[in-house]
């Protein structure tokens, strides 16, 4: 057998700079935000499909596992799930996979990738991992240095230090976190390189300098994998995985202070998808130098990017911004200064800005509500079921407004159609089955002294959520 390279995908972040497109429910990893309609998760999983590579392990959370199976899924490809608490850090999660690797795998070779970052140009992404194993065998860990295009804020930088393979690698003299602009010139006049985050590295050499430079973090993740459970192939680890830990990068936990940090300088495209900046810079741009999707109608603007997810916008008269509009929120900033918006969060209701909620047979969205009662929409997809379930404290009425689904009630089922109505008493077993070609969407009248989503009692699931 020849290269073989065990990749990590990094799928646990929310990406609240790609705010309000990116929710906690729906994170910017997963939404379709690729020219060819692909999230960039699933164009990480596709650059390792290659015969050097082995199956990818996902580390993301329980919240996104059933987004992150459908979507490999529809690209056709395999994965192994670990879940991760959230907010646990790359550091614990890097840490967790060279562990799962070297355990499962035999060890060897790890390929770590941002699920968020867009890779262009798969031959020459493939030899510059060849090139970083190259750095790797010398128990180096190799990052992949980009080649900077303009003075960036948003990007570390890496300043580089000798030969260590000629042409590609070489040893680090030092990493810059984020400098601003003035500073950002002159490290790019200097040589440096941007800091993609993404790295290769041999199992061994992986947990061996965790092991000196951050011993909590590889002692936490020994002990979550310890405690680990398997559950129809995915490994959960406890919740208690990351108590007591600050959720660090493995950029400061580990990069920072090893003398086995290396850098390739990658001759693949590369972008962060990371701010609306990013979005706009790949996007398909028309004549007066706008990208635009959904329902965006300008007049007089230029250079800016207009998204619309569900409702019309127009934008008249302005340049350079950023216009997002989602039924949830809507932002508006100069494209330049999107990346901001993290430092507006913390006075933003996450309650009213985050209300669609996937599950593995669909979405629902809250509509409205107030005291003892709310009004959802459920879409369940073509072929789909919710559990057999009930409630204990709150009595639902669904009315059919398309599709054709299949509604059991206690031991009554029946096939409903558009306008059909449903009424499901608390304590009533029931469940919801899409039988119909199309998405089978149901709007639900929830009425009870308490509308909480731990309030059901599953007692069959096609998903195993029993």
């Amino acid at each position: 057998m020849g290269l073989r390279i065990t990749p990590v995908i990094l799928a646990a972040g929310v990406g609240t700079r790609l705010w309000p497109l990116s929710q906690v429910t729906m994170p910017k990893q997963f939404l379709p935000l690729l020219s060819d309609g692909r999230s960039t998760f699933q164009a990480a999983i596709g650059a390792v499909s290659g015969e050097m590579f082995g199956t990818p392990i996902v580390m993301t959370q329980e919240a996104y596992r059933w987004i992150a199976t459908e979507q490999a899924r529809a690209i056709g490809r395999a994965v192994e799930f670990v879940l991760e608490p959230p907010k646990c850090g790359t550091a614990l999660a890097v840490s967790v996979a060279a562990h799962q690797a070297k355990a499962k795998r035999n060890g060897g070779l790890c390929l770590v990738l941002a699920s968020d970052h867009n890779l262009q140009g798969q031959t020459l992404f493939e030899d510059d991992c060849r090139n970083a194993v190259k750095l790797a065998a010398r128990s180096h860990i190799a990052i992949f240095g980009i080649e900077p295009d303009h003075p960036s804020s948003d990007y570390g930088y890496i300043e580089l230090g000798q030969v260590l393979h000629v042409g590609k690698g070489y040893s680090v003299k030092r990493f810059v976190e984020k400098p601003d602009q003035p500073h950002a010139m002159e490290l790019i006049r200097s040589g440096c390189l941007w800091n993609s985050g993404n790295m290769l590295f041999d199992t061994d050499a992986m947990i061996a300098e965790l092991a000196k430079s951050a011993p909590n973090i590889a002692a936490a993740a020994q002990n979550a994998l310890a405690n680990a459970v398997d559950d129809n192939g995915a490994l959960i680890l406890p919740e208690r995985a990351a108590q007591g830990l600050n959720a660090i990068s493995i950029d400061y936990a580990l990069l920072e202070r090893t003398s086995r940090a290396a850098v390739v300088r990658a001759s693949f495209g590369w972008s962060d998808m990371g701010t609306w900046q990013s979005v706009f810079d790949l996007g398909a741009k028309d004549p007066a130098g706008n990208v635009t999707a959904g329902q965006a109608h300008l007049i007089d603007t230029r250079d800016s990017l207009v998204f619309s997810d569900g409702r019309r916008t127009a934008v008249i008269g302005l340049n350079d911004v950023a216009v997002v509009a989602t039924p949830q929120a809507i932002l508006v900033a100069d494209v330049k200064q999107s990346s901001k918006i993290k430092d507006l969060l913390p006075q933003l209701s996450e309650t009213d800005a985050y209300a669609r909620t996937y599950r593995p047979w669909g979405w629902f969205e809250r509509l409205g509500g107030g005291p003892n009662f709310q009004v959802k929409q459920l879409v369940v997809k073509r072929g789909a079921a919710l559990s057999l379930q009930l409630h204990h404290h709150r009595d639902e009425h669904w009315t059919v407004v398309q599709g054709v689904g299949e509604i059991t009630v206690g031991s009554d089922t029946g096939i409903f159609e558009a306008g059909s109505n449903v009424y499901i008493a608390r304590e009533s077993i029931h469940r919801l089955r899409n039988m119909g070609d199309a998405e089978l969407i149901v709007i639900e009248v929830q009425t009870g002294s308490y509308l909480g989503e731990d309030d059901i009692v599953r007692f069959e699931d096609l998903y195993d959520r029993v």
